[in-house]
């Protein structure tokens, strides 16, 4: 039998602004695209809606960024019924994202952490459906903003960070903090 994950091995922390009893929370919920091979997906990777509204890993262009409040391995977020349960899903899994335009502040363990974070440094979240180590991640590597290139150049921002990296005083695991935002990059970056 493989050893149970700790809570805190993926995690998204909703340091201030969001609540699950608040009606005007701004998460949604999908159901997993069948494209996405990464397994398990990881809480606190960012995804978006495709176009049949099924998430995928990381945004790109004008997709609007989610960031992933559960994983795809989670008995919630799996669960296909059996005698005493219905089929949440069925077949697909269900996640549960918060939406980045939400007015919160966010703390995840999935980000480069071979990086350097400072307040206001732009994130981006990498697209990728198959690579379980960088798809949905977190870095602030690679950004291109829109006032220091050509259009056509600019890179999808999806957050910006806010205090950096710090250890999480209940998991003792680094965490990067941010501010979610949207920010259309150009198509396909």
């Amino acid at each position: 039998m493989a050893r149970p994950r700790n809570m805190f091995d993926a995690h998204l922390d909703p340091v201030k602004g969001w609540a699950p009893d608040n009606m005007s929370a701004l998460d949604f919920s999908a159901r997993l695209s069948a494209n996405v091979t990464i397994d398990p997906v990881r809480e606190g990777r960012v995804g978006h809606l495709n176009d049949d509204g099924e998430w995928e890993m990381g945004c790109v262009g004008d997709q609007m960024a989610c960031f992933f409040f559960g994983s795809s391995d989670e008995p919630d977020s799996i669960n296909e019924g059996s005698d005493d349960d219905q089929p949440i899903a069925g077949a697909k899994r269900l996640l549960t994202a918060l939406v980045a335009s939400g007015a919160y502040e966010l703390g995840t363990t999935e980000f480069d952490t071979a990086l350097n974070y400072l307040p206001n440094d732009s994130l981006r979240a990498i697209a990728d459906n198959a690579n379980a180590t960088t798809g949905g991640r977190l870095t602030n590597a690679g950004v291109v903003k829109v006032a220091a290139a050509a259009p056509q150049n600019a890179t999808a921002v999806c957050g910006r960070v806010s205090r950096g990296v710090k250890t999480n005083p209940v998991s003792r695991k680094p965490f990067l903090y941010f501010w979610p935002v949207h920010i259309p990059g150009a198509t396909g970056l």
